[in-house]
């Protein structure tokens, strides 16, 4: 028997609420998912659209990855950020690829892929060049993805990153640009193809920073 009328309450309640239909409310939980996946969107967007790199940084934090690893990533690119944002060439022969591939490797292929992922031209150009500079067999995937872009400009610059690299995959996929219905393009890859020459040494050996290449792509790039 129940004597303590806050323990009847705490009884009586419940029965109540589920006898009016009550049920407890889940839509705050779909609501909150829902603003977080739209400020990650929001983040991305304000460094790829504005080159705020503290909105890279807080986006690259909700997805795991490291604030410290993020912010070395950025120190390391910073000649290219800074001469974005003036609206300058970048100066890519500033970029440290030795220092850049041994320290933070993994952190620097998010930033690029990000830069890559931009609607805007300076942003996009950008980060396509500093896949060819950086020359990992991991980024080939990604320039291939940039020849079916429907812009001339992002093809030509893939074209450009491609040749600069130095893996055997590079010659057969130049070689199917060279047949591309765009003149333009044709006549780009038939140039790189001209100024490319294979590897020297058998494919993976000849770069010892391809062993540490971190072959993951997170799935809010794609």
């Amino acid at each position: 028997m129940i004597s303590n009328p806050l323990e009847l309450w705490l009884i009586t309640i419940p029965v109540m609420l589920a006898a009016s239909g009550w049920t407890q409310p889940t839509v705050y939980t779909n609501i909150s998912s829902n603003n977080m996946s739209t400020n990650k969107s929001h983040l991305l967007s304000r460094f790829q659209r504005q080159g705020d790199v503290e909105a890279l940084i807080a986006y690259g934090e909700s997805l795991g990855e490291s604030e410290a690893g993020l912010r070395a990533a950025i120190t390391l690119l910073e000649p290219i950020f800074e001469s974005l944002s003036f609206g300058e060439q970048p100066h890519y022969e500033r970029l440290d690829r030795e220092q850049i591939l041994l320290e933070h490797q993994r952190e620097i292929l998010f930033v690029v892929r990000c830069m890559v992922g931009s609607e805007a031209a300076d942003m996009k150009t950008a980060g396509l060049h500093i896949m060819g500079v950086l020359d990992l067999a991991v980024l080939i995937q990604d320039l291939q993805k940039a020849l079916t872009s429907e812009h001339d400009w992002e093809r030509i610059e893939a074209v450009h990153a491609l040749a600069r690299m130095n893996h055997s995959q590079v010659r057969p996929i130049l070689e199917s640009v060279i047949e591309h219905p765009d003149p333009v393009t044709r006549r780009t890859a038939r140039e790189a193809m001209q100024r490319w020459h294979p590897p020297l040494n058998v494919e993976g050996q000849n770069d010892p920073f391809e062993q540490a290449a971190n072959p993951m792509v997170n799935d809010d790039l794609q």
